[in-house]
């Protein structure tokens, strides 16, 4: 009879050897009973709650996500690996869940095995616990502003973006880098960021060179991206767009404020001497030489304002 089965099973999997309780915790959800696997994450026994998260996830049972989710803050360190490891096999099945999780013990939990499914829409789950950090006050924190500490399942995060490296990722870490620089968070926030994309080097290249030719783009916040991965080619880039007089000329040269670089102070000073630059165009230059304060870039200044 099924329920005599099912005792038996219920008991092998709390008393069995590894083995035994893989076989039964396996067989449980092969006849539908993930009532019990769920009831057995709690189990004292850590070896219990383990292999029935294992047994959860080779099923594949969406409906065992939230309560996986509830026990990757459970004590024993084993249980917790084993649950992250089977919640990361619903891939993007779990995202949602993951995403909205609002158990401060989880949240951390919850991040890294963002950081493992590492898909698109995990990126996006894993800007939104960044956004939830800057936005409101939340389980995930409160509103961080400069001078304050940013808790740690934001900076996480961060650290998550950065394991995944995909072009999505580098995207969502060039927007929280810029975000956040503008609006005055916590400094330890945009140091993560681009420490994220240090850390990237090379694998954030390409995307940010994709980005600089694309329609619209933020030309300032690529600039920075740049010079935290220590990359010369924006400068180059950007330069380029100056001295042709192409279109966002004036974001170009706003842009260029953030590199120190001989080539990038040449082009702007060169726009101060240029017959017909627009006056928006000799104010972007002056105002990112001022910026990056070269000695040569000065002189170049003070011959304009004496012409003037």
């Amino acid at each position: 009879m099924l329920w005599l089965k099912t005792r038996k099973l219920k008991r092998r999997l709390g008393r069995g050897t590894a083995v035994e309780r893989l076989a039964s915790a396996q067989e449980l959800a092969r006849i539908g009973r993930e009532d019990i696997l769920v009831a057995a994450l709690a189990a004292s026994d850590p070896d219990t709650g383990s292999t029935a998260a294992v047994a959860l996830g080779r099923a594949h049972c969406v409906a065992a996500i939230a309560p996986l989710i509830r026990h990757l803050n459970d004590p024993d360190e084993h249980v917790c690996s084993i649950t992250a490891e089977a919640i990361a096999g619903f891939g993007d099945h779990a995202v949602a869940a993951l995403q909205n999780t609002m158990d401060q013990d989880c949240v951390s939990g919850a991040v890294r095995v963002l950081g493992n499914i590492g898909s698109t829409s995990a990126v996006g789950a894993l800007q939104s616990v960044v956004d939830r950090t800057r936005t409101h006050r939340t389980s995930v924190g409160p509103i961080v502003r400069k001078g304050a500490t940013a808790n740690p399942p934001s900076i996480l995060a961060i650290e998550q973006l950065q394991k995944i490296g995909s072009e999505a990722a580098v995207r969502k870490l060039v927007g929280i880098q810029n975000t956040a620089a503008e609006q005055r968070y916590a400094e330890e926030l945009v140091e993560a960021t681009r420490k994220a994309l240090r850390g990237l080097g090379e694998r954030a290249s390409q995307p940010l060179l994709k980005m600089l030719g694309e329609e619209g783009a933020d030309l300032a916040a690529i600039a920075q991206a740049f010079c935290a991965i220590g990359d010369s080619r924006g400068a180059e880039i950007l330069t380029a767009v100056v001295r042709g007089k192409r279109n966002r000329r004036r974001d170009a040269l706003l842009a260029l404020a953030y590199f120190k670089d001989a080539r990038v102070v040449d082009a702007l000073t060169a726009v101060l001497s240029e017959d017909g630059a627009s006056i928006s165009d000799i104010e972007a230059a002056m105002s990112s030489i001022e910026a990056i304060g070269d000695r040569r870039a000065s002189k170049a200044l003070a011959e304009l304002m004496r012409r003037v």
